[in-house]
């Protein structure tokens, strides 16, 4: 029997894709419907996620018979390798597309969206943040 409670996985779900329409609504250059909707409700989205999926991980130790260092190993390196592996693959898949590709910007589009990212990868940077990351676990 699986010990998921689906209307959270539903809520985090519909916060996800709120975030991904507010990063959506923030690319157009024009006032939009999209946008009175979406930008608004894209910080609150972002906190409901992260809020939600810390229950569910919370849950999912909670769930085991019983606390073992073992366990709790297995659990980190299976998150780990779900998340932060393919994490570091995308950015460096990323980096290597936009070497390639320098991008020159999309007219119809908002300056934000043309500008943002338009600098190659800061390597010192990155692997500060990324390591970073790795102490808040």
């Amino acid at each position: 029997m699986s010990k998921r409670i689906y209307f959270l996985d539903s809520l985090r779900g519909i916060a996800a894709v709120t975030v991904v329409a507010t990063h959506l609504a923030g690319t157009f250059r024009e006032e939009t419907l999209m946008k009175e909707i979406f930008e608004p409700l894209g910080r609150s989205a972002v906190i409901l996620f992260f809020l939600l999926s810390g229950i569910a991980l919370s849950l999912a130790l909670k769930n085991k018979d019983r606390f073992t260092w073992q366990g709790y190993a297995a659990f980190l390196v299976k998150r780990i390798c779900r998340i932060y592996l393919p994490f570091l693959a995308i950015i460096l898949l990323t980096e290597c597309l936009f070497l390639k590709f320098t991008p020159s910007g999309i007219s119809t589009l908002s300056g934000w969206f043309n500008t943002f990212g338009t600098d190659a990868l800061q390597w010192k940077v990155f692997f500060r943040e990324y390591l970073h990351e790795w102490e808040l676990c």
